[in-house]
């Protein structure tokens, strides 16, 4: 093939020689003038060429740290570059999208090869976990859609396990130790051939009474066996006293409108926006839209409703149905209208007694809007809470409207 490859796009053919080239690494057969036509085409390279490419380096050289090599800290640098992080996870993006789509291109094989490159040559990274922790969480994204994907990604996880995870014996335990302060709080024993989850909580007070106060208390999670791994989360809940809430952004941005649907017209299909100045029995339309800066997943949009208000729900037979054009309808696609299987991008849409809650499984960077319609029941002021949206497991990602008053006559 490297002789006389197929006829077709340059690129193509430069990802194949790619996986070529990676296989005669393996082998133990160094094809050094492969590995220069390559190194001296790197920008045509997507990234998961790039990360055989590196694993090629790395084999041909027998080097165990990125550092070692001149070219193979180049392509290091530039997927450490292409990195988004968060608190919990981390991905990565492809710069542009190119002919090398054609050459059977999976996002979850750049991504298996890009962990396997990062446990390899750059092992003490401590975003190594929170790439495993970004695989696992989009089990049910496209990363795991084909058997390339979900091929390369075990592999990968079986080199994560084997380098971090493993212990050897078996029946061995792991044991863990929790200080705070330099003073012990928690003693746990993990078997490893088994998946364990173990919980905690701590009031304030009995957090107080392990703290001095005015001074820096030190919370340490500590490994015992030095052999092995655990993962934790440790988390603060609270609820501020605040005399007003402002609008936050905090990674994702919120934004509440009120629309007075019985001055819809063609040119405002939704009716007139109104600040907080509603009528007793008469229906308005609530807009939330949501913007996501990147791809997130596992998204919780909260929205309050005033007291002196109720949530219309148009699947009630007391209600007229030609109203549920006004409402955002469950399970669908709001990219194309619809919904196809392979999407996975449902929301789950509740109407609570006191609030609208909705649960996106996983959002694209992009905008959001979601409808529903509310109906004043009582004269007078209300407490108008502010809106929300935030992700489950990391909750440090969120948003919100600012909180106000609304009145009905």
């Amino acid at each position: 093939y490297i002789q006389y490859p197929k006829k077709d796009g340059y690129t193509y053919v430069l990802e194949t020689f790619s996986l070529i080239n990676y296989l005669f690494a393996l082998s133990g057969e160094e094809n050094t003038s492969l590995t220069r036509l390559l190194i001296s085409n790197q920008k045509k390279l997507s990234m998961r060429a790039k990360a055989y490419l590196l694993l090629s380096i790395a084999k041909q050289n027998n080097i165990s740290n990125y550092k070692q090599n001149k070219f193979a800290r180049e392509i290091m640098d530039f997927l450490k570059n292409r990195m988004e992080v968060t608190t919990r996870k981390v991905s990565f993006k492809e710069p542009v999208r190119g002919s090398y789509l054609r050459a059977y291109y999976s996002q979850g094989a750049a991504l298996g090869l890009i962990l396997k490159s990062f446990i390899m040559l750059d092992k003490n990274n401590p975003l190594i976990p929170n790439i495993v922790k970004y695989i696992i969480a989009s089990k049910t994204h496209s990363y795991w859609k084909n058997s390339h994907s979900s091929g390369v990604i075990a592999l990968a996880l079986h080199d994560y396990y084997n380098t971090f995870e493993k212990i050897k014996g078996t029946n061995a335990m792991l044991q863990t130790l929790v200080t705070l302060n330099n003073r012990p709080i928690i003693k746990k024993s993990f078997n490893t051939r088994k998946l364990q989850i173990f919980t905690k909580r701590f009031s304030f007070s009995n957090l107080y009474s392990k703290l001095e106060p005015n001074t820096l208390s030190p919370l340490y999670f500590i490994n015992q066996n030095k052999k092995g791994r655990f993962y934790y989360t440790a988390t603060l809940e609270y609820a501020p006293v605040m005399p007003k809430v402002y609008a936050r952004d905090e990674g994702i941005e919120v934004s509440r409108t009120i629309y007075d649907i019985s001055k819809a017209t063609k040119k405002n299909p939704f009716g007139r926006i109104i600040k907080n100045n509603l009528k007793r029995g008469e229906m308005y339309m609530v807009k939330l839209r949501i913007m996501a800066p990147k791809p997130y997943f596992n998204a919780v949009i909260t929205d309050p409703v005033p007291s002196n208000v109720e949530i219309v729900n148009t699947n009630f037979k007391t209600e007229s149905s030609l109203m549920g054009k006004y409402e955002t309808k469950q399970n669908r696609s709001r990219h194309y209208g619809y919904y196809y299987w392979w999407m996975r991008n449902k929301p789950i849409i509740e109407y609570r007694d006191d609030k609208v809650v909705i649960t996106e499984e996983y959002l694209y960077a992009g905008l959001y809007e979601y409808t529903y319609l509310i109906r004043p029941t009582n004269k007078g002021y209300a407490h108008l809470p502010a809106a929300s949206a935030k992700l489950m497991y990391e909750p440090e990602i969120f948003g919100r409207t600012k909180s106000g008053r609304i009145s009905v006559r």
